[in-house]
């Protein structure tokens, strides 16, 4: 248990370097949640946890549109947020350096937006041929 604690606070403490990182990269409005801020959640315990964000979308314009830079894992759950900012307007490639961890879901769906014309930048290699397999099949 005290193991875990001790992970718990790396987690965090990594967490908080790369906002103040992020940060002085851009500009963060006070009140804007980000990966810290969560929703409660029953842990099966009996106690209250919170739920952290799996994935961060940052929109970069560009001269020919609008690049999302997510960085994070992209599960399930977070299909529909990233939907919604593709659909938003004039998308024209998804920045994927920063991605950790993908489901079939989103594999689906990066396979999609590939499709529609939208460019998968930085694709890391094992993201990359689950695309391609599953644009095949």
């Amino acid at each position: 248990m005290t193991c875990q604690r001790h992970h718990i606070h790396q987690i965090r403490q990594i967490s908080q370097i790369h906002r103040l990182r992020l940060q002085s990269l851009v500009h963060i409005p006070a009140g804007i949640p980000d990966a810290r801020d969560g929703v409660p959640f029953a842990n099966g315990i009996g106690r209250q946890a919170t739920q952290v964000m799996t994935c961060r979308i940052d929109r970069l314009p560009i001269e020919r549109g609008v690049v999302l830079r997510i960085s994070g894992r992209i599960a399930s759950a977070d299909l529909e947020l990233v939907r919604a900012a593709v659909d938003d307007g004039h998308v024209v490639a998804l920045e994927l350096t920063e991605v950790e961890l993908v489901d079939r879901e989103a594999v689906k769906l990066l396979a999609s937006c590939e499709a529609d014309g939208i460019e998968l930048r930085h694709c890391p290699a094992y993201i990359r041929e689950w695309v391609t397999l599953e644009r095949e099949s």
